[in-house]
């Protein structure tokens, strides 16, 4: 499988793992466009951003995660980390 056979979102997590976090975004933020209700593209981008020590950036995400999917445990455990809570 080629890397144009993955999906955007598959991209943005192989990215992430490569720390290669501009390219991660910039997949991810295509996976959200195509799919803005998916939280976890929305946690990745997060985690992207606060690799790359943009902590605002982060933390919009993370809360776009939790407000999708007020359970989803490791975006709210991320944003109470940004938060200091």
């Amino acid at each position: 499988m080629s890397e144009k056979d993955l999906t955007h979102k598959e991209s943005g997590r192989f990215y992430l793992l490569a720390q290669r976090y501009d390219e991660a975004v910039r997949e991810l933020l295509k996976a959200a466009e195509e799919n803005p209700q998916d939280a976890e593209t929305f946690y990745l981008i997060g985690l992207a951003y606060e690799a790359m020590r943009k902590r605002e950036e982060a933390r919009k995400y993370y809360e776009k995660a939790v407000e999708i999917d007020p359970e989803y445990e490791l975006a709210q455990e991320r944003l109470k980390e940004l938060i200091g809570g």
